[in-house]
């Protein structure tokens, strides 16, 4: 397989958590009141960072950390719970000095936490957005990565927690499978497919992998779409940050497991852009099998492992990242 593809990537990732109202600090009476005293703590560790609306998300220019109202997790007042969101600046996986900085503040951010009583409750999660590191994705790119996180998504799905794949009864879809958004569950997965490779630009990718609804007017551009999906597609529209996010992971219980969605995602996409040059490949993800015995999760290891090769990841630390996502 001869790569075409940048090898380098800038990400972000997005941290949920619940903090209890009651804490040995004192008692928050607010969620500002309480956001405030954790963004001290995470200050105090030489992590820049500030407390922010999140109606002005759109407007973060993601140069430090967030600390922003999850509005997927109820937060009360005296309630058991008060939900936090982390939100990283944008990092570059780069050099090894540069991914010692990102560790780095990844884990003083989690010790502000940590010292915060911090648990990954049922409805939280970790989110990561990947852009290339420079220029935005090409059509090719984009294409390429929505019918791998089509075609890998059982696997994908097998290494997750249960509340990941499908939500307890009563409660609502955050990640909902990107095969059965309402394109794929009408159409089908071969057709999905065949419509991602044909897009004639990235607007119909988008609606390929976040449709709420089968049809759209003249303009593509008015398509009902989502970014509720297991792969979020929707930041590549117009007004969006470029940047294509992974939502399904679980909440994150601490920095190891921060760190290891992170890189996961970037072998993931990085094996995506080298196997697309691959005869086999393309013919693999339009039959929906894997290779020899139908042993797709096998050729799913295999997959995400050359992924980490090419992210210039010993063994020791693949060995890490697989064990700590849960890829046996």
């Amino acid at each position: 397989m001869a790569s075409g593809a940048p090898v380098d990537f800038r990400f972000g990732v997005e941290i949920e958590v619940v903090l209890p109202s009651r804490h040995s600090w004192g008692t928050y009476t607010s969620w500002a009141q309480c956001a405030q005293a954790l963004s001290g703590s995470i200050q105090r560790r030489g992590v820049a960072n500030n407390v922010s609306n999140p109606d002005n998300k759109p407007n973060e220019r993601y140069e430090r950390w967030a600390l922003v109202e999850e509005p997927s997790i109820p937060s009360l007042p005296y309630a058991p719970q008060i939900s936090m969101e982390g939100v990283s600046p944008v990092y570059q996986f780069g050099t090894a000095h540069a991914q010692e900085t990102w560790k780095s503040q990844i884990k003083e951010v989690w010790a502000g936490f940590t010292q915060f009583s911090a648990q990954a409750a049922p409805g939280c999660s970790t989110h990561v957005h990947l852009s290339p590191s420079s220029a935005r994705w090409t059509l090719p790119q984009v294409k390429a990565i929505a019918k791998a996180a089509l075609y890998f998504e059982p696997c994908i799905d097998a290494i997750m927690p249960a509340h990941r794949v499908r939500p307890a009864p009563g409660t609502s879809d955050w990640c909902a499978s990107s095969r059965q958004n309402a394109y794929g569950r009408q159409m089908g997965y071969a057709q999905q497919i065949t419509n991602i490779t044909n897009a004639p630009s990235v607007e119909y990718a988008i609606y390929y992998m976040n449709a709420l609804s089968l049809n759209f007017q003249n303009d593509i551009r008015s398509a009902n779409v989502s970014p509720y999906f297991r792969w979020n597609f929707t930041g590549l529209g117009a007004g969006g940050k470029g940047t294509i996010e992974f939502r399904q992971p679980p909440g994150s219980k601490n920095e190891n497991e921060t760190t290891a969605w992170v890189m996961f995602t970037g072998c993931f996409v990085r094996a995506v852009l080298e196997y697309e040059t691959d005869n086999m490949y393309p013919r693999l993800v339009a039959a929906d099998t894997g290779p020899g015995l139908n042993n797709k999760q096998r050729y799913f290891k295999e997959f995400v492992k050359t992924g980490a090769n090419l992210m210039g990841y010993n063994e020791a630390m693949i060995a890490w990242i697989m064990s700590r996502v849960g890829i046996a």
